[in-house]
Protein backbone atom coordinates (compact mmCIF):
# COMPACT_ATOMS: atom_id res chain seq x y z
CA UNK A 1 0.00 0.00 0.00
CA UNK A 2 0.95 3.52 -0.99
CA UNK A 3 -1.06 6.30 0.16
CA UNK A 4 -0.52 10.38 -1.09
CA UNK A 5 -2.67 12.27 1.29
CA UNK A 6 -2.75 15.83 2.51
CA UNK A 7 -6.10 16.77 3.87
CA UNK A 8 -6.56 13.91 6.11
CA UNK A 9 -2.71 13.42 6.49
CA UNK A 10 -2.47 14.69 10.26
CA UNK A 11 -5.13 12.71 11.14
CA UNK A 12 -3.62 9.19 9.83
CA UNK A 13 -0.28 9.80 11.28
CA UNK A 14 -2.07 10.40 14.66
CA UNK A 15 -3.82 7.10 14.69
CA UNK A 16 -0.87 5.56 13.39
CA UNK A 17 1.19 7.22 16.64
CA UNK A 18 -1.03 5.88 19.02
CA UNK A 19 -1.29 2.15 17.86
CA UNK A 20 2.44 2.31 17.48
CA UNK A 21 4.74 0.72 19.98
CA UNK A 22 8.09 1.92 18.38
CA UNK A 23 8.78 4.87 16.34
CA UNK A 24 11.93 6.11 14.29
CA UNK A 25 11.74 9.04 13.09
CA UNK A 26 14.16 12.50 11.50
CA UNK A 27 11.76 15.47 11.89
CA UNK A 28 13.73 18.76 11.12
CA UNK A 29 11.24 20.68 13.45
CA UNK A 30 9.58 19.36 16.93
CA UNK A 31 7.72 21.75 18.77
CA UNK A 32 4.88 19.93 19.52
CA UNK A 33 3.77 16.69 21.26
CA UNK A 34 0.20 16.45 21.52
CA UNK A 35 -0.37 14.67 18.30
CA UNK A 36 2.92 12.65 17.90
CA UNK A 37 4.94 11.80 21.11
CA UNK A 38 8.16 10.13 22.01
CA UNK A 39 8.39 7.69 24.49
CA UNK A 40 10.81 4.75 25.83
CA UNK A 41 12.28 3.03 23.21
CA UNK A 42 11.55 5.82 20.33
CA UNK A 43 14.18 7.31 18.28
CA UNK A 44 14.22 10.92 17.54
CA UNK A 45 16.59 12.50 15.21
CA UNK A 46 16.06 16.26 14.86
CA UNK A 47 17.42 19.77 14.40
CA UNK A 48 17.95 20.49 18.17
CA UNK A 49 20.73 23.16 17.61
CA UNK A 50 21.23 26.34 19.55
CA UNK A 51 19.39 28.20 16.57
CA UNK A 52 16.73 26.52 16.24
CA UNK A 53 15.68 26.18 20.21
CA UNK A 54 16.20 30.09 20.57
CA UNK A 55 13.78 30.81 16.92
CA UNK A 56 11.24 27.65 18.87
CA UNK A 57 11.35 25.72 16.31
CA UNK A 58 12.38 23.09 18.26
CA UNK A 59 11.16 22.59 21.56
CA UNK A 60 13.65 22.27 24.31
CA UNK A 61 10.66 21.39 26.64
CA UNK A 62 9.55 19.02 24.39
CA UNK A 63 12.68 16.88 23.95
CA UNK A 64 13.18 17.43 27.69
CA UNK A 65 10.02 15.25 28.08
CA UNK A 66 10.68 12.62 25.29
CA UNK A 67 14.69 11.88 26.92
CA UNK A 68 13.07 12.06 30.62
CA UNK A 69 10.31 9.24 29.48
CA UNK A 70 13.70 7.11 27.52
CA UNK A 71 13.40 7.89 24.29
CA UNK A 72 16.84 8.19 22.28
CA UNK A 73 17.37 11.26 20.82
CA UNK A 74 19.66 13.25 18.82
CA UNK A 75 20.53 16.52 17.35
CA UNK A 76 20.84 17.69 13.52
CA UNK A 77 21.59 20.72 12.42
CA UNK A 78 21.86 20.26 8.96
CA UNK A 79 18.43 18.00 8.40
CA UNK A 80 15.42 19.23 6.90
CA UNK A 81 13.48 15.69 5.76
CA UNK A 82 10.81 14.71 7.37
CA UNK A 83 10.57 10.92 7.66
CA UNK A 84 8.50 8.53 10.88
CA UNK A 85 8.84 4.67 10.87
CA UNK A 86 5.13 3.72 12.47
CA UNK A 87 5.76 -0.14 12.88
CA UNK A 88 5.43 -1.37 9.94
CA UNK A 89 3.88 1.88 8.14
CA UNK A 90 6.45 4.48 6.78
CA UNK A 91 5.62 8.19 6.43
CA UNK A 92 7.85 10.53 4.29
CA UNK A 93 6.86 14.37 3.78
CA UNK A 94 6.55 17.69 4.48
CA UNK A 95 5.36 18.13 7.92
CA UNK A 96 7.15 19.02 10.62
CA UNK A 97 5.70 18.26 14.39
CA UNK A 98 4.05 20.81 15.20
CA UNK A 99 0.66 23.02 15.80
CA UNK A 100 1.13 25.47 12.93
CA UNK A 101 1.91 22.28 10.69
CA UNK A 102 -1.06 20.93 11.36
CA UNK A 103 -3.42 24.11 11.75
CA UNK A 104 -2.14 26.55 9.00
CA UNK A 105 0.21 24.63 6.23
CA UNK A 106 -1.09 22.36 3.42
CA UNK A 107 1.46 19.35 4.05
CA UNK A 108 1.77 15.92 1.87
CA UNK A 109 3.59 12.85 2.17
CA UNK A 110 3.69 9.34 1.21
CA UNK A 111 2.08 6.55 3.90
CA UNK A 112 3.27 3.23 3.37
CA UNK A 113 3.72 -0.50 3.82
CA UNK A 114 5.53 -1.23 0.79
CA UNK A 115 9.18 -2.58 2.00
CA UNK A 116 11.24 -0.93 0.20
CA UNK A 117 9.45 2.45 1.28
CA UNK A 118 9.76 1.03 4.75
CA UNK A 119 13.56 -0.20 4.39
CA UNK A 120 14.57 3.16 2.30
CA UNK A 121 13.29 5.36 5.50
CA UNK A 122 14.60 2.82 8.50
CA UNK A 123 18.18 3.24 6.40
CA UNK A 124 17.63 7.23 6.25
CA UNK A 125 17.04 7.22 10.11
CA UNK A 126 19.67 5.13 11.39
CA UNK A 127 22.37 6.26 8.58
CA UNK A 128 21.26 10.07 10.03
CA UNK A 129 21.58 9.11 13.82
CA UNK A 130 25.22 7.54 13.32
CA UNK A 131 26.29 10.94 11.79
CA UNK A 132 24.18 12.91 14.76
CA UNK A 133 25.02 14.57 18.38
CA UNK A 134 23.38 12.14 20.70
CA UNK A 135 21.78 14.40 22.93
CA UNK A 136 22.49 13.38 26.76
CA UNK A 137 20.92 15.17 29.63
CA UNK A 138 23.86 17.89 29.73
CA UNK A 139 22.58 19.07 26.82
CA UNK A 140 18.91 18.80 27.56
CA UNK A 141 19.80 21.27 30.07
CA UNK A 142 21.80 23.65 28.54
CA UNK A 143 19.24 24.20 25.86
CA UNK A 144 16.50 24.62 28.82
CA UNK A 145 18.14 27.61 29.60
CA UNK A 146 17.99 29.22 26.16
CA UNK A 147 15.97 32.13 25.49
CA UNK A 148 13.12 31.48 23.02
CA UNK A 149 12.45 34.85 20.94
CA UNK A 150 8.63 35.09 20.50
CA UNK A 151 7.58 34.38 16.87
CA UNK A 152 4.22 34.27 15.43
CA UNK A 153 3.30 32.56 12.81
CA UNK A 154 1.43 34.19 9.79
CA UNK A 155 -2.80 33.19 10.51
CA UNK A 156 -3.14 32.23 6.97
CA UNK A 157 -6.42 30.12 5.86
CA UNK A 158 -4.77 26.89 4.92
CA UNK A 159 -6.12 25.47 1.49
CA UNK A 160 -8.29 22.51 1.44
CA UNK A 161 -6.92 19.88 -0.87
CA UNK A 162 -8.42 16.26 -1.58
CA UNK A 163 -6.36 14.25 -3.13
CA UNK A 164 -8.04 11.72 -4.46
CA UNK A 165 -7.73 8.20 -5.42
CA UNK A 166 -5.40 6.93 -8.17
CA UNK A 167 -6.14 4.51 -10.89
CA UNK A 168 -4.07 2.44 -12.77
CA UNK A 169 -5.14 1.67 -16.88
CA UNK A 170 -4.26 -0.87 -19.32
CA UNK A 171 -4.36 0.30 -22.64
CA UNK A 172 -4.09 -0.80 -26.09
CA UNK A 173 -2.65 1.72 -28.08
CA UNK A 174 -2.53 1.74 -32.33
CA UNK A 175 0.37 3.58 -33.86
CA UNK A 176 -1.39 4.43 -37.15
CA UNK A 177 -4.72 5.27 -35.90
CA UNK A 178 -5.57 8.38 -36.87
CA UNK A 179 -6.43 11.70 -34.54
CA UNK A 180 -9.45 13.90 -35.82
CA UNK A 181 -8.51 16.28 -33.93
CA UNK A 182 -6.70 19.78 -33.11
CA UNK A 183 -3.07 18.44 -33.93
CA UNK A 184 -1.61 21.87 -32.39
CA UNK A 185 -3.19 21.83 -29.19
CA UNK A 186 -1.85 18.04 -28.60
CA UNK A 187 1.45 19.70 -29.45
CA UNK A 188 1.66 22.17 -26.79
CA UNK A 189 0.70 20.08 -24.06
CA UNK A 190 3.27 17.57 -24.88
CA UNK A 191 5.26 20.39 -24.83
CA UNK A 192 4.75 20.46 -21.19
CA UNK A 193 5.46 17.07 -20.06
CA UNK A 194 8.50 16.57 -17.78
CA UNK A 195 10.61 14.34 -19.29
CA UNK A 196 13.47 12.73 -18.22
CA UNK A 197 16.77 12.38 -20.23
CA UNK A 198 16.38 9.11 -21.29
CA UNK A 199 12.18 9.71 -21.75
CA UNK A 200 10.42 11.49 -24.57
CA UNK A 201 6.88 12.79 -24.61
CA UNK A 202 3.92 10.73 -26.14
CA UNK A 203 0.57 10.78 -25.86
CA UNK A 204 -2.66 8.60 -27.14
CA UNK A 205 -6.18 9.52 -27.69
CA UNK A 206 -9.76 8.04 -27.73
CA UNK A 207 -13.00 8.82 -27.92
CA UNK A 208 -15.18 10.75 -25.25
CA UNK A 209 -18.01 8.23 -26.30
CA UNK A 210 -15.46 5.19 -25.13
CA UNK A 211 -16.76 4.16 -21.63
CA UNK A 212 -13.91 5.12 -19.52
CA UNK A 213 -12.16 8.19 -21.45
CA UNK A 214 -13.65 10.58 -18.57
CA UNK A 215 -12.73 8.48 -15.77
CA UNK A 216 -8.96 8.65 -16.68
CA UNK A 217 -7.57 11.51 -14.89
CA UNK A 218 -4.83 13.64 -14.55
CA UNK A 219 -1.87 11.30 -11.93
CA UNK A 220 -3.38 8.06 -13.20
CA UNK A 221 -1.24 5.31 -14.53
CA UNK A 222 -1.23 3.40 -17.53
CA UNK A 223 0.08 0.33 -19.09
CA UNK A 224 0.34 0.58 -22.63
CA UNK A 225 -0.08 -2.15 -25.05
CA UNK A 226 1.75 -0.97 -28.30
CA UNK A 227 1.08 -2.43 -31.75
CA UNK A 228 2.29 -0.25 -34.82
CA UNK A 229 -0.28 -1.31 -37.17
CA UNK A 230 -4.27 -2.22 -36.28
CA UNK A 231 -3.85 -5.16 -38.68
CA UNK A 232 -1.22 -6.56 -37.05
CA UNK A 233 -2.17 -9.66 -35.57
CA UNK A 234 -0.66 -9.30 -32.32
CA UNK A 235 0.98 -6.52 -29.97
CA UNK A 236 4.50 -5.65 -30.11
CA UNK A 237 5.38 -4.83 -27.03
CA UNK A 238 3.88 -3.48 -23.27
CA UNK A 239 4.74 -0.62 -21.56
CA UNK A 240 4.95 -0.48 -17.87
CA UNK A 241 3.19 2.18 -15.70
CA UNK A 242 3.34 5.50 -16.81
CA UNK A 243 1.83 8.48 -14.90
CA UNK A 244 -0.65 10.51 -17.18
CA UNK A 245 0.27 14.42 -17.01
CA UNK A 246 -1.69 15.86 -19.19
CA UNK A 247 -5.11 15.68 -20.81
CA UNK A 248 -5.89 17.45 -24.13
CA UNK A 249 -9.79 17.95 -24.46
CA UNK A 250 -11.01 18.67 -27.74
CA UNK A 251 -14.66 19.40 -27.91
CA UNK A 252 -14.99 19.62 -31.59
CA UNK A 253 -13.95 16.08 -32.90
CA UNK A 254 -15.06 15.02 -29.36
CA UNK A 255 -11.70 13.01 -28.56
CA UNK A 256 -9.15 13.45 -25.33
CA UNK A 257 -5.80 12.99 -25.72
CA UNK A 258 -3.52 11.33 -22.75
CA UNK A 259 -0.14 12.84 -22.37
CA UNK A 260 2.82 11.22 -20.16
CA UNK A 261 6.76 10.51 -20.23
CA UNK A 262 7.70 7.52 -22.19
CA UNK A 263 10.74 5.19 -21.80
CA UNK A 264 12.11 2.04 -23.79
CA UNK A 265 14.08 1.13 -20.82
CA UNK A 266 10.34 -0.73 -19.28
CA UNK A 267 9.12 -2.15 -22.71
CA UNK A 268 8.88 -5.92 -23.09
CA UNK A 269 7.69 -7.78 -25.59
CA UNK A 270 4.09 -8.95 -26.04
CA UNK A 271 4.72 -12.52 -25.39
CA UNK A 272 6.48 -12.19 -21.74
CA UNK A 273 3.54 -9.41 -20.88
CA UNK A 274 1.06 -12.01 -21.24
CA UNK A 275 3.18 -14.26 -18.96
CA UNK A 276 3.14 -11.68 -16.36
CA UNK A 277 -0.34 -10.94 -16.81
CA UNK A 278 -1.21 -14.33 -16.61
CA UNK A 279 0.46 -14.30 -12.94
CA UNK A 280 -1.40 -11.34 -11.57
CA UNK A 281 -4.30 -12.47 -13.10
CA UNK A 282 -5.26 -10.19 -15.30
CA UNK A 283 -7.38 -12.12 -17.80
CA UNK A 284 -9.26 -12.35 -21.20
CA UNK A 285 -6.30 -10.38 -23.45
CA UNK A 286 -7.01 -11.96 -26.02
CA UNK A 287 -5.22 -10.56 -29.21
CA UNK A 288 -5.17 -7.11 -27.22
CA UNK A 289 -6.77 -5.12 -29.53
CA UNK A 290 -9.13 -3.25 -28.02
CA UNK A 291 -7.93 -3.41 -24.54
CA UNK A 292 -9.08 -0.80 -22.31
CA UNK A 293 -9.47 -1.54 -18.33
CA UNK A 294 -9.31 -0.60 -14.60
CA UNK A 295 -6.45 -2.81 -12.95
CA UNK A 296 -7.25 -3.47 -9.43
CA UNK A 297 -4.84 -2.29 -6.87
CA UNK A 298 -3.45 -5.80 -6.15
CA UNK A 299 -3.04 -6.36 -9.59
CA UNK A 300 -1.46 -3.37 -10.51
CA UNK A 301 1.12 -3.43 -7.32
CA UNK A 302 1.82 -7.46 -8.32
CA UNK A 303 2.33 -6.62 -11.87
CA UNK A 304 4.93 -3.77 -10.73
CA UNK A 305 6.45 -5.59 -8.61
CA UNK A 306 7.01 -8.80 -11.51
CA UNK A 307 7.85 -6.48 -14.07
CA UNK A 308 10.60 -5.34 -12.12
CA UNK A 309 11.88 -8.19 -11.29
CA UNK A 310 11.95 -9.39 -15.06
CA UNK A 311 14.43 -6.38 -15.39
CA UNK A 312 16.51 -6.99 -13.14
CA UNK A 313 17.46 -10.84 -13.74
CA UNK A 314 17.95 -9.49 -17.41
CA UNK A 315 21.05 -7.28 -16.00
Amino acid sequence: MIEVDSDKLWEKLTKLSLKTKCKKAAVAYVSDDVFISFDKGDVLVVDASEESISFGRTSAKILSDAFNKGAAIYSCDTLHGKTIVFDQHAYIGSANISTNSKENLNEVGIISDHPDVMSGAIKFIDGLKSQSLKVDRKYIEKILKIKVKKTIPSRKKKRKIEIGKSSTWLISVRNDAEYPGNKSAVDDDSRRIAAAENESAAWFWMKNSYKYSDKIKSGDSVVIIEREETKATSPEYAYRHFAIQEITDDTVSKTKAYHYASSNEHRIEWSKFTDLAEQTGISRLGSGLNTLRKLTKKQSSLLFELWSFEQKSKH
